[in-house]
């Protein structure tokens, strides 16, 4: 399996306000990013098909202060979010 990251890229990547992650569900690995204190409520910010967490980002400023904000990022078979082959 190859994976384009972002950290063998830095020329087409480019930072965000929060931090990426990734969990391999299996099948595909999930980009998802998080903000917010873990003692606040969860909220979970899901983009619609194809979309990325980026979208949330202004989103998830303003939300920070009162949840733990999780956004997913679901562009399956695409980078970030990647399915395996």
């Amino acid at each position: 399996m190859n994976y384009l990251e972002a950290a063998d890229h830095a020329d087409i990547f480019f930072p965000h306000a929060f931090a990426e992650q990734t969990v391999d569900l299996g099948e595909s690995r999930m980009n998802y990013a998080e903000a917010g204190d873990v003692s606040n409520p969860a909220l979970l910010l899901i983009p619609a098909q194809t979309e990325s967490w980026w979208g949330y980002e202004d989103a998830m400023r303003l939300l920070a202060d009162r949840y733990r904000v999780y956004a997913v990022d679901l562009r399956r078979g695409s980078v970030p979010s990647t399915r395996h082959s």
